[in-house]
C-alpha cells in the first residue's frame, strides 16, 4: 500500500504536493478540483503494471483490460501543454521484504543500454520510495529519470 504520493503535471494538477495515504484515505473538494484525476492516476499505474506490453511506459487505456481510458498524451498533460514532464513519486512499506521477491528489473535504453536495474532492500520494516520523470510528447512517452530508494538510503 502507498503511504505517500506526489504527482506533477497530470491533468488538472500542476503539483499535488506530497500527501500521506492511509488504509482509508478520503478525497474531498469542490467539483472539478482534481479528485478523480488522482484516482485515474492510480488506476493508470495499476493497468500499466498489469499490461502485457512491456515496451509501453504508461498504459493510458482504451482496451478491454483497462481500468480507465485516459485518451492521449495530450489529454493527460497539465493544461494540455506538450511537450511536458510528468513527475511522480510514491512511498510504500512492504509487508515482508525478501530479496528474491524484490528483484525488479527495469529496462530502458536511456537508463542503461545493456544493464538491468535491480532493487534490493535488507531492512524488514523499511519504507521504499519510487521517483520518476517521464517526457510526454504528442506521439511518445519516454523515461527521463527513474530512482528507487529505501528509507535507509535516503537517511544516509
Amino acid at each position: 500500500m502507498f503511504t505517500q504520493l506526489r504527482i506533477q503535471n497530470f491533468k488538472s494538477w500542476a503539483d499535488t504536493g506530497e500527501f500521506r495515504m492511509a488504509p482509508l484515505t478520503g478525497f474531498f473538494g469542490t467539483n472539478s478540483s482534481g479528485k478523480t484525476a488522482i484516482l485515474q492516476f492510480l488506476l493508470m499505474l495499476k493497468q500499466t503494471v498489469e499490461s502485457s506490453d512491456r515496451n509501453r511506459i504508461l498504459h493510458l487505456g482504451g482496451d478491454q483490460y483497462s481500468y480507465v481510458d485516459l485518451g492521449t498524451t495530450y489529454d493527460i498533460s497539465h493544461n494540455h501543454q506538450l511537450p511536458e514532464k510528468l513527475k511522480f513519486s510514491f512511498e510504500w512499506v512492504p509487508k515482508r521484504i525478501n530479496q528474491r521477491d524484490l528483484a525488479m528489473p527495469v529496462r530502458n535504453q536511456r537508463i542503461s543500454e545493456k544493464k538491468d536495474l535491480f532493487l534490493y532492500s535488507k531492512y524488514e520494516h523499511d519504507s521504499l520510495r519510487f521517483e520518476s520523470v517521464l517526457d510526454i510528447d504528442e506521439d511518445r512517452i519516454s523515461v527521463d529519470f527513474l530512482n528507487i530508494l529505501s528509507k535507509q538510503m535516503i537517511a544516509n
